[in-house]
């Protein structure tokens, strides 16, 4: 039984980014000489980027014999293998993709903590999915072999009944 993981986290400017926002925006809730009102608007705006931080600071692919997991903490995408049609390695440019969970007008679903090279698997009857990864050669790799794997079984029943 082959099992392929691959963790990647969120870019670190990105990251630096999003923390040093949060910090000043405590900072300026804390020491701004305004209203209940207005501090609490800060603080929720400073928790709502914490959640944001914490939500797309880990992203997995995960290919096992039965399924494609992909996705960030608490929003996650499972495929099963049969739904699989094709898998390919793809630029993931920051300007066409971005950064996070977001459909493309393209018809596909995207998965990605930072630009640079990922896959796009293709599914029957869904949207394709384009996760980023750091190794997409062996994603695309696993995820061919275990689709060849699963579909093996399936002719040799077929060839057998008939």
């Amino acid at each position: 039984m082959n099992v392929h993981l691959q963790r990647q986290r969120l870019a670190a400017p990105c990251f630096a980014m999003l923390v040093a926002l949060c910090l000043l925006l405590l900072g300026v809730a804390a020491a701004a000489p305004v209203g209940v009102g207005t501090r609490a608007a800060l603080l929720i705006v400073v928790a709502i980027l914490f959640a944001t931080l914490f939500e797309l600071d880990h992203l997995t692919l995960l290919v096992t014999p039965t399924e494609v997991r992909s996705g960030f903490r608490l929003c996650k995408s499972r495929t099963p293998i049969r739904e699989i049609t094709g898998a390919t390695v793809i630029d993931v440019p920051f300007w066409k993709y971005g950064i996070g969970i977001h459909p493309l007008r393209d018809g596909a679903v995207v998965f990605a903590a930072r630009p640079g090279r990922g896959v796009r698997i293709e599914r029957r009857g869904r949207l394709a999915l384009v996760v980023t990864c750091h190794d997409p050669a062996a994603a695309v790799a696993a995820i061919l072999a275990a689709r060849d794997a699963t579909a093996a079984p399936d002719q040799v029943k077929a060839g057998a009944s008939a």
